[in-house]
């Protein structure tokens, strides 16, 4: 991760790698995901693109901040280590995600 720190007109670059802190303050100045943000997320493990524990990471970030749709609050906490779940649970979820959303489920 590179930080700019900018002062008396220059730009310090700081290299650190992220911490629980800062994936925090991330989340913290960052929107909120979507409901589309976690159907794509449930659909990316279901086809394979991505891992359970690139999903857990993801979701994470938001795992204790404000998030003020309850139905993307729920699914998040489904993503929040989803590595002791199979294929079948992440497609009973997403089912279950759409029909809060009010979506069509798809195969």
């Amino acid at each position: 991760m590179t930080l700019v720190r900018s002062g008396g007109g220059t730009a310090e670059r700081l290299n650190r790698r992220p911490t629980s802190d800062t994936l925090e303050i991330v989340a913290a100045t960052r929107p909120a995901p979507t409901r589309a943000d976690l159907d794509a997320w449930f659909t990316a493990l279901i086809v394979g693109v991505r891992t359970s524990d690139e999903a857990d990471k993801w979701a994470s970030q938001w795992f204790d901040t404000a998030v003020d749709d309850d139905v993307v609050r729920w699914a998040l906490g489904l993503l929040h280590d989803l590595d002791r779940h199979d294929d079948d649970q992440v497609r009973r979820w997403r089912a279950e995600y759409r029909t809060r959303c009010g979506m069509p489920e798809t195969p």
